[in-house]
């Protein structure tokens, strides 16, 4: 046990005689006899040695100069009747300002700063037993403040950690001081020891090769498992319909749904798609629009990142768009992620994305850069200037040629007119244009509405179908603004829901089996350590897809997945990419291991996890990794290892709350849920540097999305957030299972030193322990998650201890019994006996 908990239980056991004796009409010294005495030397342990009483300096006689090897501070003693006057609890105060209104007080506060010049001390306290002011010798200015106090026994238990740290023998008091005068608030003191076991390591991003598969799978993994919007073949064949979704993607449908915040009008309908169709009327909408199209028409398509709306988009032109009404269709798609903000214009952008497609990409063959296609295009003003200031070149075809060609040269200049009378003259011809804006929400919020607000523009200046993909967060912020407000009539909007998640990959996991039949064995080396030699062994593809496809048809698997990607298929496929190549599974072992010919060939769940988490490094860093770190710490005046835990536990207890009438379930404004918090949290601030912690992760989500690099300012622009399944995910399963807790303990800030020396110790010994002593290696891995356990525990006690209220219920149980459910299917998994 460390210090800090030893005073803390000393001070249990002695406050009742303590509370006693204040009570009473103490003189000054059976004030310092009965109360202050055993404050120092019982409670906070200063030694008699490093106490002296009543020195006699210029000013007077001290009555306590304290001073250890860290902490060096004088004490004013008063009896327990002089009255003090000043705020109930834990206060920062000008001391200036007391001389009106707690005279006695100053005057105490005075004396004992003189005797601190004195001594050339930099911090002193006074005090009257249990109320107690430590000040800083050389009073503040203005409105600076330079004293905390403590006003009687409770604020001392509300507040203990704080009193320890300022009069502790073993802590720097003047810095603790200093810091909380300068901390605009903070609850508690940042803790003086605070490491990782990262910041141990020579190198915390090194990193290590795939298993020994991954180069043979990786040309599998590439073709198949990656994006595959532009390959027309691929599309048809691995496109997955949303007709029956079930289990784990009902839920996540629902949160789709649901994720869009403001229902105040009518509701969007949804695309569902089938095999054959892009959904019940949006295929009938655009055939309406594309045939009777004059003054153009907006369609836009929204749904969270990764949702599909580009593989939606390229399917719908390339295979449910009949070839006779392709043939009248100039179908002008622009790819917005090679757009480069702050680069390019949004207007240069697109004006050269057309004139390219147009004049030199799929329909260069009507010729639009030809003389006798330009002249049809500028038909109508040729023929005018024939008429009028031409008429003399009529008969001199050369010099007429001539003047038609400055004319169209000219024209050409303005590339925004000429793409304009371009689109005019193939509607002539029998064309309609469409022009796809895809991709828009890789983009920031406010680079999306940019784009947005050109392409509602462009429609009806070009008169011309604009599709236009976003956010549905994006959407639902510029619907009630110009120009959509001002465009509905001709504004078609489309929510598009994700896929089957498990569907989609093992629809390609089919795929690879029916491109590889029986056929095409693998070879790779395997080393042997025994016998300290490379084993040739082959294995078909159709195995290593049949482990991975029992590996995401494992239930927990599933979940972990489902929940952990929530409805971004992008991420799906990049968790299914790390996973099959990931040197931290061994996958040749669990697809050529006899130890399980009886059953299932799987990757179990805890693998899964590690794989997820470490990618291709060595050691995990919440800031890289694709799976949080849910008892990290933050600056945010509490500093403790369960904010984040307890954001999500009040967001998953209002996750079917409706706060306001014009709001989705479950969406809680951020001053909402900061009353909730507090004092969890010291301001809204760093409620939003907690919250913005966990958008990229898909933990929560807000009502303004922002979890792409490069959103700027997005913690500053959030109103709402809600907790996702992912979210929950973390708190109700992760947070307690034994690979969750092993992989981020190197990113763990310990506050203790004996912890962090205890799990460094046992990380070497697993190091040290031999590969075959299988045993021994997994009781340490055991010990050392449980000594993380342990450390959480002790540093949750502190942090109900200063909370001091019922509300707030200890997160600690419930992960211990995720943990020691965990504990039990990792040894059934792994066979082990003996632990």
């Amino acid at each position: 046990m460390d210090d800090y908990m030893l005073s803390l239980e000393k001070w249990k056991g002695s406050k009742s005689e303590l509370v006693k004796f204040q009570g009473n009409s103490l003189s000054e010294t059976d004030s310092r006899c009965k109360i202050i005495d055993p404050l120092l030397k019982e409670i906070l342990f200063w030694n008699e040695s490093s106490i002296v009483r009543e020195p006699k300096v210029e000013s007077g006689f001290i009555d306590y100069v304290c001073k250890s090897d860290f902490n060096e501070l004088l004490i004013e003693a008063k009896r327990t009747t002089v009255p003090f006057n000043i705020p109930g609890g834990v206060k920062s105060l000008l001391t200036s300002k007391l001389e009106k209104s707690a005279p006695d007080l100053f005057a105490a506060i005075e004396q004992v700063r003189a005797y601190a010049k004195d001594k050339g001390f930099l911090y002193c306290a006074v005090s009257n037993g249990l109320t107690i002011i430590f000040l800083k010798t050389y009073s503040a200015v203005e409105d600076k403040k330079d004293a905390i106090s403590f006003n009687g026994h409770e604020a001392i238990e509300t507040d203990f950690p704080l009193l320890f740290e300022l009069l502790s023998p073993y802590r720097r008091g003047i810095e603790v001081l200093d810091s909380r005068l300068k901390s605009n608030g903070d609850f508690r003191m940042r803790p003086q020891f605070n490491k990782s076991l990262n910041e141990e390591r020579y190198r915390e991003d090194t990193m290590i090769p795939g298993n020994d598969l991954s180069q043979q799978l990786r040309p599998m993994i590439d073709n198949y498992f990656s994006d595959i919007k532009d390959n027309k073949e691929l599309l048809n064949k691995l496109y997955c319909d949303t007709t029956s979704l079930s289990g784990y993607s009902t839920e996540i449908r629902k949160y789709l749904r649901d994720r869009v915040p403001f229902f105040g009008q009518s509701i969007v309908e949804e695309l569902v798609t089938d095999k054959d169709s892009a959904g019940p009327t949006f295929k009938q909408d655009y055939m309406l629009q594309f045939q009777s199209n004059n003054e153009g028409h907006v369609f836009i398509i929204f749904g969270n990142y990764g949702a599909g709306k580009s593989i939606f988009l390229n399917r719908f032109y390339n295979s449910i768009l009949d070839d006779n009404t392709r043939k009248f269709l100039i179908w002008l798609a622009m790819d917005f992620e090679h757009f480069t903000v702050g680069v390019d214009s949004v207007q240069n952008f697109m004006y050269d994305k057309i004139e390219s497609l147009l004049n030199r990409g799929e329909y260069k063959d009507l010729k639009l850069t030809h003389w006798d296609t330009l002249i049809s295009i500028y038909e109508e003003e040729i023929e005018e200037k024939k008429m009028g200031v031409w008429n003399p070149f009529l008969k001199n075809e050369e010099k007429l040629n001539e003047k038609i060609s400055e004319l169209l040269e000219d024209k050409q200049k303005n590339k925004y007119a000429h793409i304009k009378m371009t689109i005019d003259y193939l509607r002539r011809i029998g064309k309609a244009v469409c022009i796809v804006l895809d991709n828009v929400d890789i983009h920031p919020t406010d680079v999306q509405e940019l784009i947005c607000n050109f392409g509602v523009s462009q429609a009806k200046s070009l008169k011309t179908l604009v599709i236009m993909t976003m956010r549905d967060e994006t959407y639902w912020d510029l619907r009630t603004r110009h120009p959509l407000n001002a465009h509905n009539n001709n504004i078609t909007t489309y929510q598009i829901i994700p896929p089957d998640m498990k569907s989609m990959i093992q629809k390609r996991i089919k795929l690879v089996r029916e491109m590889y039949g029986q056929g095409g064995r693998i070879n790779f080396d395997v080393y042997q350590p025994d016998k300290k030699n490379l084993k040739n062994i082959k294995v078909e593809p159709k195995d290593i897809f049949d482990a991975i496809e029992n590996t995401i048809n494992f239930s927990k698997t599933e979940e972990m997945l489902s929940k952990l990607t929530s409805g971004n298929m992008r991420n799906a496929l990049e968790f299914f990419r790390t996973l099959v190549t990931s040197g931290h599974i061994n996958l040749p072992k669990v697809v050529t291991s006899v130890a399980t010919k009886d059953k299932p060939k799987l990757i179990y769940p805890d693998k899964v996890l590690r794989s997820l988490a470490l990618s291709i490094y060595e050691v995990y860093s919440a800031n890289r990794s694709l799976i949080a770190n849910v008892y990290s710490k933050f600056n945010d005046g509490f500093y403790s290892h369960f904010v984040l835990l307890r954001i999500l536990d009040k967001l998953n207890e209002l996750k079917d709350h409706k706060i306001k009438p014009d709001v989705g379930p479950g969406y809680v404004p951020i001053e909402e849920l900061f009353k909730y918090l507090h004092p969890i949290v010291k301001d809204e601030k760093s409620l939003r540097t907690c919250l913005s912690q966990m958008l990229p992760g898909y933990l929560i989500d807000s009502d303004i999305g922002s979890r792409k690099p490069g959103d700027s300012n997005h913690a500053e622009r959030i109103t709402l957030v809600k907790i996702t399944p992912g979210g929950e995910y973390y708190l109700n399963e992760l947070c307690g299972q034994f690979e969750y807790l092993e992989v981020i303990l190197p990113d763990i800030k310990f506050e203790i030193q004996t912890y962090f020396d205890k799990v460094a110790t046992l990380g070497r010994k697993i190091g040290q322990t031999k590969p075959e002593d299988i045993v021994t290696k997994w009781k340490l891995r055991f010990e050392r998650v449980e000594v993380l356990l342990q450390y959480l525990k002790e540093q949750e006690e502190k942090d109900i201890q200063y909370l001091k209220s019922s509300s707030w219920g200890k997160m600690l149980p419930k992960v211990m019994k995720i943990y020691d459910e965990s504990k039990k299917e990792i040894i059934a998994w792994n066979a082990l006996s003996g632990i």
